[in-house]
């Protein structure tokens, strides 16, 4: 059996904040959720590394993305009701936009004649991306 932990933080200004140590993948949201909707609307909320080391999804399913007008942006098109994949849809997309943003950004900086000399994925769960060129 494990520890986990959760830690509270109540600043002057009467906003809370909370951090759970000894789990992974979603387990902190389903351990904090009788508190947090006990306390009101969660105005922000920031996945720590082992949030994502649970993250292995093949897209081999049911999944596509269509794009809305009105938000000027892709939407993810899936049935909610039988996403049977073993994280929850939140945070596929997280993922999947670090994944995107990271392949991005080689392809426009390799277009602007930059090299990627080094990439490297963190112990923290982020992606490390350099890139350099003579002028």
């Amino acid at each position: 059996m494990s520890k986990q932990t959760i830690r509270f933080r109540i600043r002057q200004d009467g906003i809370v904040e909370e951090q759970v140590e000894g789990v992974t993948g979603d387990v902190c949201q389903k351990l904090t959720e009788e508190i947090e909707n006990a306390l009101g609307d969660i105005t922000r909320r920031i996945h720590k590394p082992e949030y994502y080391n649970k993250l292995h999804i093949a897209i081999d399913k049911d999944i596509g993305f269509k794009w809305n007008d009105i938000t000027d942006s892709y939407e993810l098109v899936t049935d909610v009701q039988t996403w049977d994949e073993p994280i929850p849809v939140e945070m596929f997309l997280d993922k999947l936009t670090q994944l995107y943003a990271s392949k991005m950004i080689v392809s426009v900086s390799k277009q602007k004649g930059y090299e990627v000399v080094e990439y490297a994925k963190l112990n923290d769960g982020s992606i490390e991306v350099v890139c350099e060129r003579w002028n």
